[in-house]
């Protein structure tokens, strides 16, 4: 028998289950599908559920500007710079 298409379950990331609170606000949430788990997607080989498919791709699309952010603090604090209003 093949493997589904759709992967429902926990998602390894942030544990959520699709408990209570929030799937009972789903109108089409039939009571012995509630806490059942999310539907889980692939990103970059891991499983896990569409939020945390959008935290880990924002992340990833910030990350080049907090390293040159970091980069551009640590030059100032060399330089002398000091983060003080006077």
């Amino acid at each position: 028998m093949p493997f589904p298409e759709k992967l429902v379950g926990v998602c390894p990331v942030c544990g959520g289950s699709g408990d209570d609170y929030g799937e009972i606000l789903n109108p089409s949430a039939t009571p012995d599908a509630v806490g059942r788990g999310y539907d889980l997607v692939y990103y970059k080989g891991e499983a896990m559920c569409k939020m945390c498919r959008k935290w880990k791709k924002q992340i990833d699309e910030t990350r080049p500007m907090t390293d040159w952010w970091n980069r551009e603090e640590v030059f100032r604090k060399k330089a002398g710079f000091v983060d003080k209003i006077t």
